[in-house]
């Protein structure tokens, strides 16, 4: 049972009859408060009070002091037991980390260029117009958008998906090596106009993968037969949605 903030799916599993109750969640620290109410509310209603005393706060004991929180902290642990793959599936081998850098190519850099020093001017000209505190999303904005330059031109402007880009230039000679040598591969992108531009690369040679984001309906289709099939070596997934 995953916690969520009051909903009808949480209210129906709350009315079912059980001698016992066990809560699996795959974060070992919730997103906030609310969702830490909602497990403990189909565990053990009423031992965390009513949820406003949680105030649903965003961010982990944001809402709590030091000691609300130490307080909070003690009484739970009776309650939770924690364990890591390594403990519950020693079978499967270490994790291994490998990070490749690469260079945007001069095309890319320039634009990546145009839009620092763009975001760095107006930025520059609102904080001082307006102050830091009303000029934050701006930022977040600004760095949004340098990001995606980073990744490829079209996600900042569509008409550019057909050109390369110095992360799909890397990638896909990592995906020939995989699938030469047999293996299996998800990738994961935080934007799904990222995923359309490599599906058009697969597609063009010819490559099978499987698809997942927000918009997939029917997502146990595709996992199955990205676990059972043996033709099918690849997994684009969004990474909210995966």
């Amino acid at each position: 049972v995953r916690g969520q903030p009051v909903g009808r799916g949480e209210e129906a599993a709350r009315l079912l009859r059980s001698r016992f109750r066990l809560a699996l969640s795959g974060t070992p620290i919730e997103n906030h408060l609310g969702e830490l109410w909602s497990l403990f509310e189909f565990l053990n209603p009423g031992m965390l009070g009513s949820a406003s005393v949680l105030r649903h706060g965003k961010g982990s004991g944001s809402k709590l002091d030091e000691e609300q929180r130490g307080s909070l902290s003690r009484a739970l642990r009776p309650f939770i037991l924690r364990r890591t793959k390594a403990q519950v599936a020693s079978d499967l081998p270490s994790k291994v980390e490998q990070t490749l850098f690469c260079q945007l190519e001069p095309t890319q850099r320039a634009l990546y260029n145009e839009l620092r020093d763009h975001y760095r001017r107006t930025i520059l000209n609102r904080i001082e117009r307006d102050g830091l505190e009303k000029s934050k999303i701006h930022i977040l904005e600004a760095l949004l958008r340098l990001r995606q330059a980073a990744i490829h031109p079209g996600l900042i402007d569509h008409s550019r998906t057909g050109e390369t880009s110095a992360k799909l230039e890397m990638l896909m000679p990592q995906l020939a090596e995989i699938l030469d040598e047999g293996h299996k591969a998800l990738i994961f992108s935080q934007f799904t106009s990222m995923l359309a531009i490599l599906r058009k690369r697969l597609d063009d040679q010819g490559i099978r993968y499987e698809y997942l984001d927000g918009q997939t309906n029917d997502r146990a289709t595709p996992v199955a037969r990205f676990q059972s099939d043996p033709e099918s070596r690849l997994f684009l997934i969004s990474l909210k949605a995966g």
